[in-house]
């Protein structure tokens, strides 16, 4: 009981093994490693990998693997890992015990887990052999009629997917075609929308003036900035204008400052420094607010 106990991995343990790393959904990836060495517990693989190792009966098997998933790239025994899951395969050549200090080969241990994988191959292969055995049988007894229905029925089936991949990069590319469209005066309208913005400003400033004769003057400025957010409307472009009391929103208003005011609530808009504007449904420009805190 001894002996067996003490072929068990434990922690701060050293074991000398070879290993081999193989990419799960990528076969050709495999890569192998002889007489490395390691102490268990210190995590010198990867973070948190050492605890696949500890605990493992080396009475029962010098051979092991387990699956594990590497989330980023990662160095192993100077090899580039991508990220992905991986099997790793380990074959024990030594164990040293941390606590007695002894130091045990493992060249007499039979490779159980070996000769289980040997008898699972095995098994896949018989099973492959009698499922095509079956297959070519079942195939035999078909009648040429039989067989030529299945190939028309395979053949509408194909041209039915074809058909329907072809469709949906038409329509793929439509939307494509329609997405750019939509937003393609994009750059044109952000360049354009500051000055004009400034300009709407001073002459809503100059309209409330108290000089009937400035008054007068941005009357026809009033005109022209109304007729070109007019056409600016037709190709797209609304206006963001939140009202005093409204509720903040991140997605449409930015917040110049906040302030204390006891008539408004938290995160109510206070004061409205500037409009913003929208292509679509696409913020261009968020409206400058005021809010209370």
């Amino acid at each position: 009981m001894q002996e067996k106990n003490n072929k068990i991995i434990e922690i701060k343990d050293v074991i000398n093994f070879d290993c081999k790393i193989k990419k799960i959904d990528d076969p050709t990836k495999e890569y192998k490693f002889k007489d490395k060495t390691i102490t268990l517990g210190e995590n010198e693989i990867l973070e948190d990998f050492d605890k696949n190792i500890i605990g493992v009966d080396l009475s029962e098997s010098k051979v092991f693997s387990f699956e594990i998933e590497i989330p980023n790239k990662v160095n192993i025994f100077d090899q580039e890992l991508e990220e992905g899951s991986y099997i790793f395969g380990f074959k024990i050549n030594r164990l040293q015990k941390f606590k007695s200090r002894e130091e045990i080969e493992m060249s007499s241990l039979k490779e159980v887990h070996d000769d289980k994988q040997e008898i699972e191959k095995l098994k896949e292969i018989n099973n492959n052999l009698s499922e095509k055995i079956a297959k070519l049988e079942l195939e035999k007894k078909l009648s040429e009629q039989t067989f030529k229905e299945k190939i028309d029925e395979m053949s509408k089936s194909a041209t039915s997917k074809v058909e329907k991949i072809r469709e949906e990069i038409k329509l793929k590319a439509k939307e494509d075609v329609e997405h750019k469209t939509k937003f393609a005066l994009q750059k044109l309208m952000e360049d354009l929308l500051n000055p004009l913005n400034n300009l709407s400003s001073v002459v809503i400033s100059g309209a409330k003036s108290n000089d009937p004769n400035v008054a007068a003057y941005v009357k026809g400025f009033q005109m022209l900035t109304n007729q070109i957010f007019n056409i600016l409307e037709t190709y797209g472009i609304s206006i963001i204008e939140p009202k005093e009391g409204e509720e903040f929103n991140a997605e449409i208003h930015h917040i110049q400052e906040l302030e204390e005011n006891p008539n408004f609530k938290k995160d109510q808009i206070i004061k409205i420094v500037s409009k913003g504007y929208k292509l679509h449904e696409r913020v261009l420009k968020p409206a400058i607010v005021i809010v209370a805190k």
